[in-house]
């Protein structure tokens, strides 16, 4: 329940309706007890995170693989992040070095996903159509 919230009452209906900022505490308030119950981790700590790694929002998001303005969403409060998004980011607290793994930027990434598209590509018979190379690998 949201103490000193602004509301209306409707005179014919009795519904109740609030205004914006008791409506965006109320979701705040909502997201909070949600991540609460769920254990998750809380907007400082996601932006103490990011930070330490050295990252903007954006880039953090890249490296997460999210969407533009989730993490100003996580570290505003507004929503919170998925059990998967929580748990990469406890993996990042206590493993920061794990950041350059997942980094699309890594030069090590870049050869992993060369050798698999060599791999694939070695698989595949020259001269086959497409659907006998897939059926052959």
């Amino acid at each position: 329940m949201i103490v000193n919230a602004a509301s209306t009452t409707g005179t014919q209906c009795g519904e109740v309706y609030l205004d914006l900022d008791s409506t965006e505490r109320l979701q705040q308030e909502t997201v909070r007890r949600l991540r609460k119950a769920r254990g998750l981790l809380t907007p400082a700590e996601i932006r103490d995170l990011r930070t330490s790694l050295g990252l903007s929002q954006a880039r953090f998001e890249k490296l997460l693989g999210t969407g533009p303005k989730t993490v100003v969403r996580w570290e505003k409060g507004t929503v919170f992040q998925s059990v998967t998004a929580d748990k990469l980011m406890r993996l990042l607290l206590a493993k920061p070095e794990l950041a350059t793994l997942v980094s699309d930027s890594n030069p090590k990434t870049a050869k992993m996903k060369t050798h698999r598209t060599q791999a694939r590509q070695a698989t595949k018979r020259p001269g086959a159509p497409a659907k006998q190379r897939r059926q052959a690998s």
